[in-house]
């Protein structure tokens, strides 16, 4: 009898991350509630099991998990968060995120240069400290790196975030026009960067139908470069750190969108058509009045 093959059952941060973005987006383009459901047990499994005292962890394999976490696994973890606040509007997992990116700056960043390192400055000390700069079967944790900075810069105003990720894409300018096949997620994130930023801040119930047709109005197309959140009054500590939730309140008890650029907003609607005919005229908002 042939013997049963050995199977690698450890959980890595980085690989969740990546999976937590597909099934929370999937639940919203495909409409699939159950889809949901694993994004947020995946999001619970990583923030509980896989952090410990606000950093994470590589890996766990049987409840077991020691080495700390490496650039990709940030940066991944925090891009699967961001979707999923995008797909539940709970608020949670923009803090998460949020916090994570912080902790990531702080870890990973060159001081005394651009980009980022994939090994934590808290970590076991090396001859030297590698960086990944190439995107191959997955991205690279400097290229997802950058792309979350730049989404949390666009939402918080913070041009720490900001001027990090454009570092890094300005360093691999000439790279990326060579050779755009090994720069897949790097091109990503220049793109959002050359785009002007759209943000959409709804408010009221997250669980009003009503609210659920707008988010299938959103997801309706593709629209990788929007950033979406709720404007949640019970929450300010978040509308303090992600500006374009603040005071926007729900018209007349309704689910209520505001659609906006670098903090300007154009007029609120109520109602999925209204917003969808709003987001349909795409970047034309920078040069309607106000």
């Amino acid at each position: 009898r042939r013997v049963w093959p050995g199977r690698d059952d450890k959980a890595i941060a980085a690989w969740n991350g990546m999976m937590l973005r597909a099934f929370a987006l999937g639940s919203r383009v495909l409409g699939r509630p159950d889809f949901r459901q694993v994004a947020e047990r995946n999001a619970e499994f990583l923030l509980a099991e896989m952090r410990r005292h606000g950093k994470l962890l590589r890996s766990t394999k049987d409840g077991v998990a020691r080495i700390g976490g490496f650039l990709e696994d940030y940066a991944n973890v925090v891009d699967g968060l961001l979707a999923l606040h995008a797909a539940t509007l709970n608020g949670r997992w923009l803090g998460a995120a949020f916090d994570l990116a912080e902790t990531m700056v702080a870890e990973f960043a060159d001081p005394g240069g651009i980009g980022f390192f994939d090994t934590a400055a808290s970590a076991e000390s090396l001859v030297t400290r590698p960086r990944d700069l190439h995107d191959g079967a997955t991205p690279a944790g400097n290229s997802v790196a950058a792309d979350v900075l730049l989404r949390i810069g666009a939402m918080s105003g913070d041009e720490r975030f900001t001027n990090l990720a454009e570092g890094v894409l300005a360093a691999l300018a000439r790279p990326m026009a060579e050779q755009p096949l090994g720069f897949g997620r790097f091109l990503v994130a220049l793109d959002f960067h050359l785009s002007p930023p759209v943000e959409l801040a709804l408010a009221g119930d997250a669980d009003d139908p009503e609210m659920a047709a707008m988010l299938a109005a959103v997801f309706a197309a593709y629209r990788p470069n929007l950033l979406v959140g709720h404007a949640d009054p019970a929450d300010a500590g978040l509308a303090a750190r992600a500006p374009f939730l603040a005071d926007r309140p729900a018209r007349d008890g309704k689910p209520t969108a505001y659609v906006c650029e670098q903090f300007a907003c154009l007029a609120p609607v109520t109602d999925a058509s209204s917003l969808a005919a709003m987001l349909e005229r795409g970047d034309e908002l920078v040069w309607q009045e106000i």
